[in-house]
């Protein structure tokens, strides 16, 4: 009896030592490295515990950059609510505009194809859209489109794409009920999209095309299709809204998808 005492306490107090240790580091990442915890889960793909503790991380520096990484967490693994929280905050500070540039600019300077710098062309144009796609997700579609409204650069010419809010907007999902002003906006929207169309056919008929110059053409051909998308669901909600047919929508479309190697 007293060999196996003797076997079975040092076990024992080994191991309530290690699971002391394991609470006590465990008390001292929580409460004081939660961003060590948060690299931890995420490398684990624990997103959700990543993204407490990218939280925790930030209430506690309060860090700009910090701010941004727990935004991008939330809209990474669909934390809408987060995401309508987080981008406010973020997008809120003095900061705002120089650090998406900055990040427009990192991007642009990577070494990949003009298709993934496409997709990389303006973090503003992609955090205002994820925003609006969180707003829409929590039941606020009328605050969604007008948001989309005020932001979008109707205006916008080759030189500068400006921005283009409606990708998550204006389809089977949305719900149109009190949004204002509807048929305003289609039309709003019927003008954009023939003035992208002519845009990028101009972007064709350049004899002299740089990177640049590509990477606008497929980011514009990639807004001609969500915008050929909106005014199809805006047609079917109420064909009195769009005077284009769906089928000259769609041959538009199609052009300029068959260009669109080009630029690759």
């Amino acid at each position: 009896m007293s060999i196996k005492n003797n076997i079975v306490k040092p076990v024992l107090y080994t191991f309530l030592v290690m699971l002391f240790l394991l609470i006590a580091t465990f008390s001292v990442l929580h409460f004081f490295y939660p961003l060590t915890l948060c690299n931890w889960y995420y490398s684990m793909g624990a997103n959700n515990l990543a993204l407490k503790y990218s939280e925790r991380a930030f209430n506690k520096t309060h860090d700009y950059n910090q701010l941004y990484s727990t935004l991008n967490l939330a809209i990474k693994i669909n934390k809408y609510d987060k995401v309508v929280v987080y981008y406010e905050k973020f997008s809120q500070d003095d900061n705002y505009l120089a650090f998406v540039t900055k990040v427009d600019i990192n991007n642009s300077t990577k070494k990949v194809s003009n298709l993934v710098k496409a997709s990389l062309y303006s973090e503003d144009n992609y955090l205002k859209n994820k925003y609006v796609l969180a707003l829409t997700k929590t039941n606020n579609i009328s605050k969604a489109y007008t948001y989309a409204n005020s932001y979008t650069n109707f205006d916008f010419d080759k030189d500068n794409l400006g921005l283009y809010l409606f990708n998550y907007l204006f389809d089977e999902s949305n719900e149109y009920d009190g949004i204002e002003n509807l048929k305003e906006c289609a039309t709003k929207l019927s003008t954009y999209f023939d003035n992208a169309v002519n845009i990028f056919n101009q972007y064709t008929e350049d004899s002299q095309v740089d990177n640049l110059t590509k990477v606008k053409a497929l980011v514009l051909g990639n807004r001609i299709n969500e915008v050929g998308k909106n005014l199809k669901a805006l047609k079917e909600f109420n064909g009195q809204l769009i005077d284009l047919t769906e089928e000259n929508i769609n041959g538009q479309v199609r052009e300029v998808n068959d260009k669109m190697p080009l630029f690759i």
